[in-house]
Protein backbone atom coordinates (compact mmCIF):
# COMPACT_ATOMS: atom_id res chain seq x y z
CA UNK A 1 0.00 0.00 0.00
CA UNK A 2 2.84 2.41 0.72
CA UNK A 3 4.03 2.08 -2.88
CA UNK A 4 0.63 3.18 -4.15
CA UNK A 5 0.50 6.04 -1.67
CA UNK A 6 3.96 7.20 -2.81
CA UNK A 7 2.86 7.07 -6.47
CA UNK A 8 -0.31 9.03 -5.74
CA UNK A 9 1.56 11.63 -3.71
CA UNK A 10 4.60 11.96 -5.98
CA UNK A 11 2.81 12.01 -9.33
CA UNK A 12 -0.58 13.41 -8.29
CA UNK A 13 -2.44 10.37 -9.57
CA UNK A 14 -6.07 9.67 -8.85
CA UNK A 15 -7.10 6.71 -6.76
CA UNK A 16 -8.77 5.10 -9.79
CA UNK A 17 -5.47 5.31 -11.69
CA UNK A 18 -3.71 3.58 -8.81
CA UNK A 19 -6.45 0.94 -8.43
CA UNK A 20 -6.19 -0.06 -12.08
CA UNK A 21 -2.39 -0.13 -12.35
CA UNK A 22 -1.17 -3.52 -13.61
CA UNK A 23 2.29 -5.02 -13.47
CA UNK A 24 2.63 -4.86 -17.28
CA UNK A 25 2.57 -1.05 -16.94
CA UNK A 26 5.56 -1.02 -14.58
CA UNK A 27 9.08 -1.53 -15.90
CA UNK A 28 11.61 -2.09 -13.15
CA UNK A 29 14.39 -2.30 -15.75
CA UNK A 30 13.58 1.09 -17.27
CA UNK A 31 12.33 2.42 -13.91
CA UNK A 32 9.17 3.74 -15.54
CA UNK A 33 5.43 3.51 -14.95
CA UNK A 34 3.03 3.90 -17.85
CA UNK A 35 -0.63 4.87 -17.58
CA UNK A 36 -2.43 3.71 -20.72
CA UNK A 37 -4.47 5.99 -22.97
CA UNK A 38 -8.09 6.02 -21.88
CA UNK A 39 -7.29 5.33 -18.22
CA UNK A 40 -6.46 8.91 -17.25
CA UNK A 41 -8.75 11.90 -16.74
CA UNK A 42 -7.81 13.44 -20.10
CA UNK A 43 -7.59 10.00 -21.79
CA UNK A 44 -3.94 10.64 -22.71
CA UNK A 45 -1.17 8.17 -21.81
CA UNK A 46 1.48 9.12 -19.27
CA UNK A 47 4.94 7.78 -18.58
CA UNK A 48 6.84 8.71 -15.42
CA UNK A 49 10.30 7.91 -14.13
CA UNK A 50 10.31 6.13 -10.75
CA UNK A 51 12.00 7.67 -7.76
CA UNK A 52 14.33 5.39 -5.80
CA UNK A 53 11.71 5.04 -3.05
CA UNK A 54 8.94 4.08 -5.47
CA UNK A 55 11.26 1.67 -7.29
CA UNK A 56 11.94 -0.19 -4.05
CA UNK A 57 8.34 -0.18 -2.86
CA UNK A 58 6.82 -1.29 -6.16
CA UNK A 59 9.49 -3.97 -6.54
CA UNK A 60 8.24 -5.48 -3.28
CA UNK A 61 4.59 -5.20 -4.39
CA UNK A 62 5.33 -6.97 -7.67
CA UNK A 63 7.16 -9.99 -6.27
CA UNK A 64 5.51 -13.26 -7.28
CA UNK A 65 2.84 -11.69 -9.48
CA UNK A 66 2.04 -12.04 -13.18
CA UNK A 67 2.04 -9.15 -15.72
CA UNK A 68 -1.79 -9.07 -15.87
CA UNK A 69 -2.09 -8.82 -12.05
CA UNK A 70 -2.94 -5.53 -10.37
CA UNK A 71 -0.16 -3.86 -8.41
CA UNK A 72 -2.70 -2.94 -5.70
CA UNK A 73 -3.88 -6.49 -5.01
CA UNK A 74 -2.18 -8.80 -2.57
CA UNK A 75 -1.66 -12.47 -3.41
CA UNK A 76 -3.49 -13.39 -0.19
CA UNK A 77 -7.08 -14.36 -1.14
CA UNK A 78 -8.80 -12.18 1.49
CA UNK A 79 -6.87 -9.04 0.64
CA UNK A 80 -7.64 -7.01 -2.44
CA UNK A 81 -7.41 -3.49 -3.78
CA UNK A 82 -10.51 -2.46 -1.87
CA UNK A 83 -8.85 -2.75 1.52
CA UNK A 84 -5.63 -1.17 0.25
CA UNK A 85 -7.50 1.71 -1.37
CA UNK A 86 -9.65 2.30 1.73
CA UNK A 87 -6.42 2.44 3.72
CA UNK A 88 -4.97 4.85 1.17
CA UNK A 89 -8.06 7.06 1.29
CA UNK A 90 -7.95 7.09 5.10
CA UNK A 91 -4.26 8.01 5.08
CA UNK A 92 -4.85 10.83 2.58
CA UNK A 93 -7.80 12.16 4.61
CA UNK A 94 -5.74 12.09 7.82
CA UNK A 95 -2.84 13.94 6.16
CA UNK A 96 -5.21 16.55 4.70
CA UNK A 97 -6.98 17.01 8.03
CA UNK A 98 -3.66 17.49 9.82
CA UNK A 99 -2.45 19.91 7.14
CA UNK A 100 -5.65 21.95 7.25
CA UNK A 101 -5.52 22.08 11.04
CA UNK A 102 -1.92 23.31 10.83
CA UNK A 103 -2.84 26.00 8.27
CA UNK A 104 -5.81 27.13 10.41
CA UNK A 105 -3.56 27.36 13.47
CA UNK A 106 -0.99 29.42 11.50
CA UNK A 107 -3.76 31.77 10.30
CA UNK A 108 -5.00 32.24 13.87
CA UNK A 109 -1.46 32.97 15.06
CA UNK A 110 -0.96 35.55 12.28
CA UNK A 111 -4.28 37.18 13.07
CA UNK A 112 -3.37 37.53 16.75
CA UNK A 113 0.07 38.87 15.84
CA UNK A 114 -1.41 41.54 13.58
CA UNK A 115 -3.95 42.59 16.22
CA UNK A 116 -1.29 42.65 18.94
CA UNK A 117 0.98 44.82 16.76
CA UNK A 118 -1.73 47.48 16.43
Amino acid sequence: MRGLFECGYTYGWRISELENLRLRQVSLLARTIRLDAGTTKNDEPRIVKMTDAIYGLLGQCMAGKQPHDYVSRDRTPNLCATSAIHGLRSAVRRILDESLAHVAEMNRAQTYAVHDAR
